[in-house]
């Protein structure tokens, strides 16, 4: 029979043994009722414009029961079993999810810290995705292999809670979503909207040999959609973030990842026209990694005018990733060169500025002590600076060279000889 409307039961129990309710656009709502599962099947089939769900409002775990050959058949994410849980602070609530009408995959949620909520709930989806071709709305495999990762989704959402309950999972299949075979390699992943780009988390997750089998996964209180995947090849992972920063003369470049998987190391790249890149350095990768890990460091000679930083991520078999280009508009003075060196009575400064600035420079010796400055206005481009040093005693010498709003500043040595 089909359901067009909503329809409640109320302190009593249904029993679904022998016959199929098809919920295409209305809700079949229990309060404090119970659903007994005998032989027969729930099939929520709805769509975005008119969802559908299963609606228990009764928070004892034993409120969906299974005692027969049947089971719930979610079609899609649309398709739910919502359960008012509150704030019970423990026990195994079981979705009794089947793929069709044959095989039985029931969803587990243990609690094991109550959530903060007397009316909070949560709703589950599971269903079957050929060939990953039905993925949750907004995420994307991120040009994966299909056979890496498992035909079935799951999309958890809990609602009405200001702290979420803390479980422990069982995301069960049936042997048709594994089509490859990936058996004992699977692992849990979950789409993260937080994360930049290709947003899925480190694999998570133990897997369990059984009728059906299963991937068990401890400790959690962060939902949304979820799959399994290949454990040596995941769904790829990005950085969290990367930024480069003009810090007075230098860039500090800095990147955070949530977690690591075959990365064998980073590489640091810099141009001048966001075309053409060299490096400027490497840095090791942790291998594989569950936590978060900050990187750092310092471009300690950047480029004049605008330049540009990109990382690129090299993993241990050879394939590799850029992050996007950060934009760095660097206007400061460098001392190309300064000659002769040694010099007698003058030597002459051949600076490079990115626009007309005004500038004092410095002239110590090595032990600190000031012998000469003077303030100067430095053209944009390369220009000639000419000093006087007749008037210094013999020695090593140390010229500075800062701008008026202390912001830039370079530094060279020279030698003063008789």
């Amino acid at each position: 029979m089909e359901k067009q409307n909503q329809h409640n039961w109320n302190g009593f129990q249904i029993c679904f043994l022998l016959f199929m309710v098809n919920l295409t656009s209305a809700n079949l709502f229990s309060q404090n009722g119970k659903v007994v599962i005998g032989d027969g099947f729930i099939v929520i089939n709805s769509t975005v414009a008119s969802p559908a769900a299963l609606i228990v409002n009764n928070s004892s775990t034993d409120a969906i029961r299974h005692s027969g050959s049947g089971h719930i058949i979610s079609a899609n994410e649309y398709s739910k079993i919502n359960w008012v849980m509150g704030e019970a602070a423990s026990g195994t609530y079981t979705f009794h999810f089947g793929r069709s009408t044959t095989d039985y995959v029931p969803f587990f949620f243990e609690i094991t810290a109550q959530g903060t909520g007397p009316t909070g709930s949560l709703s589950v989806a599971s269903w079957n995705s050929p060939s990953n071709s039905t993925p949750p709305s907004g995420v994307d495999l991120c040009s994966s292999s299909e056979t890496d990762v498992l035909d079935r989704f799951w999309l958890i959402t809990p609602s009405n809670y200001s702290a979420n309950p803390t479980a422990t999972v069982n995301f069960s299949y049936a042997a048709a979503d594994d089509p490859t075979s990936i058996g004992s390699d699977l692992k849990a992943q979950r789409w993260n909207d937080a994360l930049s780009d290709c947003k899925w988390e480190a694999p998570l997750g133990t897997w369990m040999a059984g009728s059906p089998s299963y991937v068990q996964v401890s400790g959690l209180s962060n939902f949304s959609p979820w799959t399994l995947t290949r454990g040596s090849h995941p769904l790829p992972i990005e950085l969290l973030f990367f930024n480069a920063a003009l810090n007075e003369s230098v860039v500090n470049i800095t990147w955070a990842t949530e977690s690591e998987i075959n990365n064998d190391y980073f590489t640091i790249e810099r141009s001048a026209d966001g075309i053409n890149f060299s490096i400027i350095d490497t840095v090791k990768g942790a291998g594989n990694s569950t936590s978060e890990l900050h990187y750092a460091r310092t471009d300690k000679n950047p480029l004049h005018g605008i330049s540009y930083y990109r990382l690129k991520q090299t993993d241990f078999d050879g394939n590799y990733k850029f992050t996007e280009m950060v934009p760095v508009n660097f206007k400061g003075i460098e001392v190309i060169s300064l000659q002769p060196n040694p010099a007698v009575s003058n030597i002459t400064f051949l600076m490079n500025t990115s626009e007309e600035m005004e500038a004092t420079y410095f002239i110590t010796d090595i032990d600190g002590r000031l012998v000469k400055s003077e303030r100067i206005i430095i053209s944009e481009g390369v220009s000639h600076l000419p000093v006087d040093i007749s008037s210094l005693a013999q020695g090593m010498y140390i010229f500075k060279l800062v701008s008026d709003d202390n912001m830039h500043f370079t530094c060279k040595h020279f030698m003063k000889t008789k």
